[in-house]
């Protein structure tokens, strides 16, 4: 780049005086050597400029890349051929690998990319935000990149938007009220920030709306501007709801599984109501059916509701057997009686060895 420094000092010279502009297979270069596979070239392309080192044939240094088309003349800018050029890309390389840093910038001259190359590998990139601040990192893992930091969305704005109940304890009379003003936009936004606020609201105002398209008269414009907007938060509601819901009945399924192994006896729905303070002994009937039909807990035929704990079957002892020879018994004696009757054909063989086994306790 030592040359290309005094060449282009003065913005006033337009013509280089050392490097020779050389046309070489279609393409315009800028160098000081007349082979274009060693040392400082410069590839001049319709929209870009490439300034390239190379050595031995090999790409090693910097790859400068410029826009040409671009008219910044800011700090980020540099004179190529006496016009003004853009950073895009820079891009270390040795040996003709990339090895090093690679830096994207924007229009402005920010950094909006750096990867981090070895040879040849790519190993880390990150991007950024227009302020600089980092957006995204990977780096290289296992043979593939891994994101190690992802910057948290910002969080939403809290609406501050003032609103006044004409009916604090009835919701539900209100959207008649409030339809008379919904011509106005900021009236409109009140409206939507009640139905957030207030399940019943937004049920009661989307019923409202219903009712009226059904009339003679039908919905108004701003009306059919509300009405999606009013049935998506009443949506929301009732899957908030239904997640409370879920997660109460969850907790009252294992009160009540807890109790019947505590107490180990067949208790009525009022029972159970009672021990566990609930109120609501149909509630608490339609929860052990369902835990019945599931299998968890067990129920006698007039709704009296238990959990089996089987008993584990301690082992039977088993019986000794006893290798030693009765003292009582002539075991020579024995053993001539049954010869003789196996002699005589009146026992089997294996009747007879039996019982010398027996015997000889073997």
């Amino acid at each position: 780049m030592g040359f290309l420094k005094k060449l282009f000092a003065s913005e006033e010279q337009k013509e280089p005086t050392g490097p020779k502009l050389i046309e070489k297979n279609g393409l315009k270069y800028l160098s000081n050597s007349d082979d274009p596979y060693n040392g400082e070239w410069i590839n001049i392309l319709p929209n870009y400029t490439v300034i390239e080192n190379y050595k031995k044939g090999k790409m090693d240094g910097k790859q400068i890349e410029y826009d040409n088309k671009s008219k910044d003349e800011d700090g980020f800018t540099t004179q190529v051929l006496g016009r003004k050029n853009r950073i895009c890309t820079e891009t270390d390389y040795k040996n003709g690998k990339k090895d090093g840093k690679e830096i994207t910038r924007d229009v402005a001259g920010n950094i909006i990319k750096e990867n981090v190359y070895k040879k040849n590998t790519l190993i880390s990139s990150t991007t950024f935000n227009k302020n600089g601040e980092k957006k995204i990192e990977k780096v290289l893992e296992k043979g593939k990149l891994k994101t190690v930091y992802k910057k948290p969305k910002a969080k939403p704005k809290k609406n501050n938007i003032k609103i006044k109940w004409e009916f604090p304890n009835d919701h539900g009379r209100e959207p008649y009220v409030d339809r008379v003003n919904s011509d106005s936009k900021s009236y409109q936004k009140k409206i939507l920030e009640k139905a957030r606020q207030s399940p019943e609201y937004a049920k009661a105002y989307s019923n409202m709306l219903i009712e009226s398209g059904l009339g003679e008269y039908g919905l108004y414009e701003d009306d059919l501007f509300l009405q999606p907007k009013i049935e998506k938060i009443v949506k929301g509601h009732v899957k908030v709801f239904q997640g409370i819901e879920k997660k109460r009945l969850n907790i009252l399924s294992k009160k009540i599984i807890e109790l019947l192994k505590e107490r180990g006896e067949k208790m009525p729905a009022s029972d159970i109501d009672a021990h566990l303070k609930h109120k609501n002994v149909d509630e608490i009937k339609r929860i052990c059916e369902k835990l019945y039909q599931s299998g968890k807990i067990n129920r006698t035929g007039n709704y009296r509701y238990f959990i089996l704990i089987e008993e584990k079957k301690k082992p039977k002892p088993k019986k000794k057997t006893s290798t030693s020879k009765p003292e009582a018994v002539d075991v020579k004696a024995e053993l001539k009686k049954y010869k003789e009757m196996l002699d005589e054909g009146l026992i089997t063989q294996e009747a007879y060895d039996a019982k010398m086994n027996q015997l000889l306790g073997l």
